[in-house]
Formats: structure tokens, sequence, C-alpha cells
């Protein structure tokens, strides 16, 4: 658990040069966690941004990243779904569009 706390906390402590280095400017990172000029130049000297707004910018600036992630949980899911037996046969699947849209 100490070594996810001291991983998060480097990857906050990271944030300015991710920042620096994105293809963004400042205004769009303050309009995305909202907040005004001085308090996100704040947050971004003393390292003091909540977890929703590194996950914002972190999902921003690395949208493959994100994408590729929510594939993974989805096939993840999808495979215990069928492990669990709670999935239908194409045919069935079809039948029931047909009779719902027809």
């Amino acid at each position: 658990m100490i070594e996810i706390i001291k991983e998060y906390r480097g990857i906050v402590n990271l944030l300015p040069s991710i920042i620096k280095k994105s293809d963004f400017k400042s205004s769009y990172f303050q309009k995305l966690i909202g907040c005004s000029e001085a308090t996100y130049y704040r947050k971004l000297r003393e390292s003091d941004f909540n977890i929703s707004e590194v996950e914002a910018i972190i999902e921003a600036v690395f949208p493959k990243e994100t994408y590729y992630a929510q594939i993974k949980a989805d096939i993840k899911e999808a495979e215990e779904d069928i492990k669990n037996g709670r999935y239908s046969s194409h045919e069935d699947v079809m039948k029931r569009l047909r009779e719902k849209y027809s």
C-alpha cells in the first residue's frame, strides 16, 4: 500500500513537467479542473492537486492510455461474464433485436 502512495506522490510531483511538455495551454488545464489562474499556479507550484484533478489532467494528456486501459477492463469483464455463464448466443441476441425493433 505504501508503494502505491509513493508512486502517486511521484506522479503528482511530475505533473508540472508533464503539463509543460503537453501541447495544451495552461488555460485549458485551469478550465479542466475548474479553478482560477492563481489557484492553478499555486497548485502547480506546491504539487497540491487532488485525486480527481490529477486524474483529469492525466486523462487529457494521455488519452490513448486511458482508452486502452478501459478496453482492457472491458475485455476482462467480458471474460468473467463468459466464465460465469452470463452470455447469450448470437441467434438469441439477433432474435431479441428483431423483436424489439421490428
